[in-house]
């Protein structure tokens, strides 16, 4: 068993927040330097700097640390969190999980590629939790059942909390950007090397302390596949930490070469089948100002659009707008222009929070 890096943030904070915590894709925390059980925690990109107030959408897309560890802390707690993987199939966890690291997926014994993966194959498969099986039957010569292994399954989760966590995890192998700092290199989403040929994709990478581990874990609408690199006897640090992904991309598009193509959304069938209570409901936002990074006269060159379309469960809609959010019918310059009268944004504090 291995430390499974950023692949447990899904796990542990996030699908439980949508599924138990009553958050969204759209629900914002604050990106910035955070303590928390004696532990300092920074993201994985370093002197880059911190992105300000992002939702658990970019969470996912740029596998930010600071977005998962408070999700877990301010909304799941680490017992939920634990007890969630738990129901996924994660057998390993002990006592001295249930801290703030459990987020990031520092644990004390590790997890097995194979419970890994099956974990995600239960968002795969649209919330049902299958226990994996090496065999379903053996037959004799004569074509007799001498043994049946029929999986076991469980829901674990709703339909539409699958949907939302598939939805983000395909974002994550789209060639994304944000930027953090002025004049320094934008953060890029962590899977793109995995994207696939012809064929929607989802899924989520992990690396450890010194790259001594580093994971990929994705499916498509036909399989579920994890893929972990290091150095068995664990006392060096990978060079490359992409290279798993490009070798997890070679087997799906090998294997999924006679398959009919299938494109993004990866559950159109399943948004169909969701009704009532598990219905998905879509509607307009505009991005948090902390996302648009740079000093306030460079904004135009690097924002993001302001209005963007997100999916919520049914009953999860928001009711109420914050005043960190920019109205949709107002321009830019209205924008920016607001916030200077109403006090809650300046050019100082734009640099001092948000670079």
């Amino acid at each position: 068993m291995r430390q499974p890096g950023s692949a447990f943030k899904v796990l542990t904070a996030f699908a439980p927040a949508l599924e138990n915590g009553g958050q969204t894709l759209a629900s914002v925390y604050y990106d910035a330097p955070y303590e928390a059980n004696g532990h300092s925690f920074r993201n994985w990109w370093g002197s880059r700097g911190y992105l300000g107030y992002s939702n658990i959408r970019d969470g996912i897309i740029y596998s930010m640390n600071i977005v998962a560890v408070r999700t877990l802390m301010e909304t799941v707690t680490p017992q939920m969190g634990a007890a969630f993987a738990e129901s996924l199939g994660i057998t390993s966890l002990t006592s001295q999980d249930i801290t703030a690291s459990l987020a990031l997926g520092g644990l004390t014994q590790g997890v097995s590629n194979l419970e890994l993966t099956a974990a995600y194959g239960a968002i795969a498969n649209g919330g049902t939790y299958v226990r994996p099986v090496f065999f379903t039957r053996i037959l004799d010569r004569n074509g007799r059942v001498l043994l049946e292994n029929e999986p076991e399954e469980r829901r674990v989760m709703q339909e539409s909390t699958a949907f939302l966590l598939t939805d983000a995890m395909e974002d994550s192998l789209e060639p994304h950007q944000i930027f953090a700092r002025a004049q320094m290199a934008p953060i890029q989403a962590t899977s793109t090397r995995a994207r696939l040929e012809r064929m929607a994709a989802a899924g989520k990478s992990g690396t450890t302390t010194d790259n001594r581990d580093a994971w990929f874990v994705g499916f498509t609408p036909y399989y579920t596949g994890g893929i972990w690199t290091g150095f068995d006897d664990n006392n060096r640090g990978l060079s490359n930490t992409n290279y798993h992904k490009t070798i997890w991309k070679n087997i799906m598009d090998r294997i999924h070469e006679e398959l009919p193509t299938a494109q993004r959304q990866l559950y159109e069938s399943l948004q169909e089948r969701i009704q009532g209570n598990e219905g998905i409901l879509r509607n307009s936002f505009s991005v948090p100002y902390g996302q648009l990074s740079q000093e306030l006269q460079d904004i135009q060159d690097l924002m993001r659009a302001l209005l963007e379309e997100e999916g919520y469960l049914e009953g999860a809609l928001p009711q109420e707008t914050s005043q960190w959010w920019a109205e949709g019918s107002a321009s830019l310059e209205e924008f920016l222009q607001r916030g200077i009268e109403e006090q809650w944004l300046s050019p100082m504090e734009s640099q001092e929070r948000y670079t």
